[in-house]
């Protein structure tokens, strides 16, 4: 589940029907809910490149030993892969996820109440 398919989930019309403080607060709890699962996968998966990095780093020392070959300290360096940036990126989307669910649930809660008065 992305921050969008959260956003789309709480703009539904069935969701528009509770207390609006009650659903915002329960948006809210569901992005950060996504942030949190995010990151955990995200340190999980970093402590296994890192963790395989060791190893390669071990099995490339051991080959270097054989063939009396020094490793640089740039190869002995761990550099983790991805985006350095991403924790900005998850961010932004999670400041536009709001932003949109603030912008339009008022205007959609508008729209779902006058077409109940409209037909009832």
């Amino acid at each position: 589940m992305s921050f969008d398919s959260v956003r789309q989930l709480y703009l539904q019309p069935s969701a528009l029907d509770a207390d609006p403080d009650f659903e915002r607060a329960m948006f809210m709890r569901d992005i950060d809910q996504q942030r949190r699962l995010g990151s955990g996968a995200e340190q999980r998966r970093l402590a296994a490149d890192r963790a395989a990095f060791e190893a390669d780093l071990s099995e490339r020392e051991g080959a270097a030993q054989r063939t009396f070959r020094n490793l640089t300290p740039k190869e002995k360096k761990y550099h983790p892969t991805g985006n350095p940036n991403q924790y900005m990126i998850d961010a932004r989307l999670r400041e536009n996820a709001v932003a949109e669910y603030d912008r339009n649930a008022p205007r959609l809660r508008e729209e779902r109440a006058r077409a109940r008065t409209e037909r009832g």
